[in-house]
């Protein structure tokens, strides 16, 4: 294994968005010979090429590799995992959400992962965004509350005919399991636990693209909807006590504008921060992702699906 080397498994924004992160943190990223013709020809990356370690195949990153990221479809995620689980002991991990296709066997991998000890973080970012610290440093209190998100855009699979895994809910993708998951992620942070009601739209069979759901927290309500088939691009969120609005928030997209002319790409920030995290006590997250999954399971079995509605 190389001496403190990070490495990437996948493509995509594994290398556009993790790439800069890592190269800025550990100085040289290993990727696999496969991925050379993408870093040269983006213009936001080729300026990299020449700080990459070049190694034959994805196999030869992860054994070569003392943390490793995999930016990788859920199926394939799980797969490597499990067929490397004893050689991942020693490194150190960051996965993407959501850890597998479905929530069952999400929470295999997971308990797994801990039973192994694997040091690992899951790519939830809205953790470590401005407004999530804003809201977090309101709500701490005996106050009761209603947080009311409403998120929407235009999915690239919806912009042009795509089959990529993202599109379908029996992959993993979807407007609950790859999109919204990130906010199930903030919702059990907060301790919701109770769902009043949870509402999947598809516009076929597999493939979902509004969700809309309210969840209760003893005198709390959450009020969520995310809808990946619109025409606008916005993100708001509203939080309101004692019946006046103490927080407001309207932006064009949960992930901020970016202020950081160090990358291009402001999930680049964020990746930095859950990079940090690995630095950290372990037991706090792995609690945290097992209330996560738990709820995201709950709320698949609460939802009510509702075809070309």
């Amino acid at each position: 294994m190389l001496s403190n080397i990070a490495g990437i498994i996948g493509g995509k924004f594994g290398l556009y968005g993790h790439l800069p992160a890592l190269l800025y943190k550990y100085g040289t990223v290993a990727l696999s010979i496969k991925n050379q013709e993408f870093v040269r020809t983006r213009l936001d990356l080729k300026k990299y090429y020449d700080r990459i370690v070049w190694l034959k195949d994805d196999q030869e990153v992860l054994a070569q590799s003392s943390l490793l990221v995999l930016a990788v479809p859920p199926l394939a995620q799980e797969e490597i995992i499990f067929n490397n689980i004893e050689l991942l002991t020693s490194k150190k991990l960051i996965l993407e959400k959501p850890l597998s296709d479905n929530p069952k066997s999400a929470q295999v991998l997971l308990k797994n992962l801990i039973k192994y000890k694997i040091n690992f973080r899951v790519n939830y970012t809205f953790f470590v965004t401005e407004w999530f610290y804003e809201i977090c440093s309101l709500l701490y209190s005996n106050q009761h509350y209603e947080i009311v998100i409403k998120w929407e855009f235009l999915a690239h699979h919806f912009k042009e005919p795509s089959h990529i895994w993202k599109k379908y809910h029996s992959k993993g993708g979807g407007c609950l399991r790859f999109f919204s998951i990130h906010l199930i992620a903030l919702l059990a942070h907060l301790k919701f636990k109770k769902i009043k009601s949870s509402q999947l739209f598809y516009v076929d069979t597999d493939i979902p693209y509004k969700w809309f759901a309210q969840l209760n927290d003893n005198k709390n309500r959450a009020i969520i909807c995310v809808d990946s088939k619109a025409t606008n691009n916005f993100f708001h969120v509203t939080v309101i006590q004692n019946k006046k609005t103490i927080y407001e928030k309207h932006i064009d997209s949960p992930f901020e504008e970016n202020k950081n002319k160090m990358f291009s790409d402001i999930r680049s920030v964020y990746i930095l921060e859950i990079l940090s995290q690995l630095d950290k006590d372990n037991l706090p997250f792995m609690k945290q992702y097992l209330e996560i999954n738990q709820l995201w399971s709950h709320i698949e079995k609460f939802s009510d699906h509702k075809l070309n509605a």
